[in-house]
């Protein structure tokens, strides 16, 4: 049987007995039927039009372009965790040990005695370097801790040396969790966890985002 020849109408589609090769028009509900030749009177079945791969000789500038959906892939929103508003008690306490540090190896040029003055350089280099260490490592931790909501899935990367990913694509996701207690609402933080399961099973987890029901809400708009 010769393959059916088509040009689509409004209601009907062209093609040719595999018999007397005539061209004829079949209707569009017959298509998968058993139909008799209007010329030959033979019976044929009318066959499901399928679509073929066209070769590379084939392909023009008028061949509309299928774009992969990864590729279109935008970015829509990003979050780090805050650091004040998260933990404002902990960042004036490490502000505090710096600035009390600086204060014992700045009183060092009015010691008249020698240990002393050797005793409150150490202690005072002690007292800064590790306010500025905690501060630093608390900083790098919040900058590498990164969620990401795309128009395809939401991702959140940590780690400072060592990189995790974690994604989940918006189709997937089944449960999305907000949580904010009073000084949270009032902040403007929260924290937030996402899933493709149950509330067992976590695939995103994040606290002190801000405004986290934002970034819910539009992870919800795009499922």
């Amino acid at each position: 049987m010769n393959t059916a020849n088509m040009t689509a109408t409004v209601d009907q589609l062209t093609y040719e007995c595999p018999h007397c090769e005539i061209v004829m028009q079949i209707d569009e509900d017959i298509v998968g039927k058993t139909t008799d030749c209007p010329t030959c009177d033979k019976p044929f079945k009318v066959t499901v039009p399928q679509a073929s791969l066209a070769s590379e000789a084939q392909v023009d500038e008028s061949t509309p372009e299928v774009v992969s959906a990864e590729r279109d892939e935008k970015t829509l929103m990003t979050a780090h965790p805050v650091m004040f508003r998260s933990h404002p008690l902990r960042f004036v306490g490490e502000c505090l040990l710096m600035i009390a540090g600086l204060a014992l190896i700045g009183q060092t040029a009015f010691s008249q005695s020698y240990l002393p003055t050797v005793a409150q350089i150490s202690l005072g280099s002690l007292m800064l370097l590790a306010g500025a260490g905690l501060m630093t490592y608390w900083w790098l931790t919040v900058y590498y801790t990164t969620l990401s909501i795309t128009n395809n899935r939401s991702s959140l990367r940590q780690g400072i040396f060592a990189r995790n990913t974690t994604e989940v694509r918006h189709d997937d996701v089944r449960n999305i969790q907000v949580n904010q207690n009073i000084y949270q609402r009032a902040v403007g933080t929260g924290d937030i966890a996402i899933s493709s399961a149950g509330q067992d099973n976590l695939e995103i987890d994040v606290d002190s985002i801000p405004q986290p029901e934002e970034l819910a809400t539009t992870v919800r708009d795009l499922q």
